[in-house]
C-alpha cells in the first residue's frame, strides 16, 4: 500500500493559476513520486472571481483533488490550519499555495529527507524574487523573531513545509484563535531538516496579501512567541522594537504607494518626479531601521 503526502492548498482570486498548479503537482507525483498515492486539499477563502468553477471541474475528474470552501475570508493562516482536521496523509505540506511562489519541485527533496527518518522537513526562503525593500522588511522580521522567541524558529522559514503524521496530528490539539503555524510546528520536534530554495516571482495575476496583512502576521508572530523577551525589555529596547515595527510599516507602504503612482502617471504619460523623491526619503529611514536592528539584535 503506498503512503500518501497530503497538500494543503490556499486560494484566492487565483482563475489563472489553479490549472497550472494542478497539472504541475500531477506532473511531479506521476513522473517524480509515483510510489506515492497524493491529495491536494484546496482552501478556496472566499474568492469572488471565477476559482470556484474552475476548482469544481477539476475536482469532479480528479479524487486527488479535494475542496473546502469558506464561507467568507477567513485569512490564509485560519483557513490552511483548520484543513488539517481533514487531513489523511502519512506525511502533510501544511502550506503551498496556488500561486507557486513556493517551488512544488522541491516536495520531492522533502520526501526523500522524510523518508531518511526527519519528522520535519522545512523550505529555507534563502532569496526571494522582490523588491529589495519588501526583502530588506522581511529579512529583518525573520532575524527578529529568531532572536526573541522563546523556541527555536529558524529564519527565513514559513508553513512550507513536510510533516509526518504524528507531528500534524499533534496540531490539531492547539486552539489558537490565529495560529501562527510555524512557530507552534517549531516546538513539536527537533528532528529536523532544512532546504533552501528560491522564492519565486508570480508567473500571474497580483498578490492578495496587502501591506497591512503583512504587518499584522508580522506583530502575530511578534506576540505569539516573543512574550518572554517582550517581558524582560527595558524600556529603552521596548522604544525601539516600536520604532523599528513603524519604520518597516512606514517605508514599504510608502515604497508601495509611490510606485502605484508612477505607474498611474506613467499610463496617463504624466511627470511623476516626486516618487523618485520619496524613493530617496525612504532609502534614508531603511538605513535607520538597519541601525535599529543592529541594536536590537545585539542586546
Amino acid at each position: 500500500m503506498k503512503k500518501i503526502i497530503s497538500i494543503i492548498a490556499p486560494c484566492y482570486n487565483e482563475s489563472d493559476n489553479i490549472q497550472p498548479f494542478y497539472q504541475r503537482l500531477a506532473k511531479i507525483f506521476k513522473e517524480e513520486l509515483s510510489n506515492y498515492d497524493y491529495e491536494i486539499i484546496v482552501v478556496d477563502d472566499n474568492s469572488t472571481d471565477s476559482s470556484s468553477e474552475i476548482l469544481k471541474k477539476i475536482s469532479a475528474n480528479d479524487d486527488n483533488f479535494k475542496l473546502i470552501f469558506n464561507a467568507r475570508n477567513y485569512g490564509v493562516h485560519v483557513s490552511t490550519f483548520n484543513a488539517i482536521k481533514y487531513i489523511k496523509g502519512d506525511a502533510l505540506i501544511p502550506m503551498l499555495p496556488v500561486d507557486m511562489q513556493d517551488t512544488p519541485e522541491i516536495i520531492i527533496d522533502f520526501v526523500k529527507k522524510w523518508e531518511e527518518g526527519f519528522d520535519i522537513v522545512y523550505g529555507i526562503k534563502k532569496d526571494r524574487e522582490e523588491n529589495f525593500f519588501l526583502k530588506f522588511s522581511r529579512n529583518i522580521y525573520y532575524n527578529l523573531v529568531t532572536k526573541i522567541s522563546n523556541v527555536n524558529i529558524p529564519p527565513y522559514v514559513g508553513e512550507f513545509q513536510l510533516l509526518d503524521k504524528k507531528i500534524y496530528q499533534e496540531l490539531l490539539n492547539f486552539d489558537d484563535y490565529y495560529p501562527y503555524t510555524r512557530g507552534i510546528i517549531a516546538t513539536l520536534s527537533s528532528n529536523s531538516f532544512g532546504i533552501e530554495y528560491t522564492w519565486k516571482k508570480r508567473l500571474k495575476g497580483k498578490s492578495k496579501t496587502s501591506i497591512l496583512k503583512l504587518f499584522d502576521m508580522a506583530i502575530n508572530g511578534i506576540i505569539s512567541f516573543g512574550a518572554g523577551f517582550l517581558a524582560e525589555m527595558n524600556d529603552n529596547n521596548i522604544f525601539l522594537l516600536s520604532a523599528l515595527l513603524s519604520n518597516i510599516w512606514a517605508g514599504v507602504g510608502t515604497w508601495n504607494s509611490s510606485t502605484n503612482y508612477q505607474l498611474q502617471k506613467i499610463k496617463a504619460k504624466q511627470p511623476y518626479g516626486w516618487a523618485y523623491g520619496a524613493k530617496i526619503v525612504i532609502v534614508l529611514n531603511f538605513l535607520t531601521m538597519a541601525g535599529q536592528a543592529i541594536l536590537l539584535f545585539n542586546m
